[in-house]
């Protein structure tokens, strides 16, 4: 993965509010009927209207999570879902870390 693009996705706040509302998805989805938003992800379409934006807004800011790893994508009949990787948004935190404090000692 390259950082840049993680970089990239951590620097908007529409991006960043999205994994805050992806990481409790019972909380802010609990009322999706199609799915577990728990155990499947949440539809796209409720990701933007959480959002107060577009779905082509939504969805161009959840490319970007996607690309950089932060999420996983599945469809199920015409919709799709998104969740969040915890593995790869630990691993970019710990990176992060590692990164910040080498910086401190230089």
């Amino acid at each position: 993965m390259e950082r840049s693009t993680q970089i990239k996705a951590m620097a908007s706040e529409q991006r960043l509010k999205i994994l805050h509302l992806l990481a409790r998805p019972a909380d802010h989805f609990g009322d999706q009927w199609s799915a577990d938003p728990a155990e499947f992800g949440v539809c796209m379409t409720l990701i933007a209207e959480a959002l107060g934006v577009s779905q082509p807004t939504a969805s161009r800011h959840l490319d970007i999570l996607k690309q950089a790893g932060f999420i996983t994508v599945q469809r199920h009949m015409k919709w799709s879902y998104c969740k969040r990787d915890e593995t790869a948004i630990s691993g970019y935190l710990e990176w992060l870390r590692a990164e910040l404090g080498a910086e401190a000692e230089i």
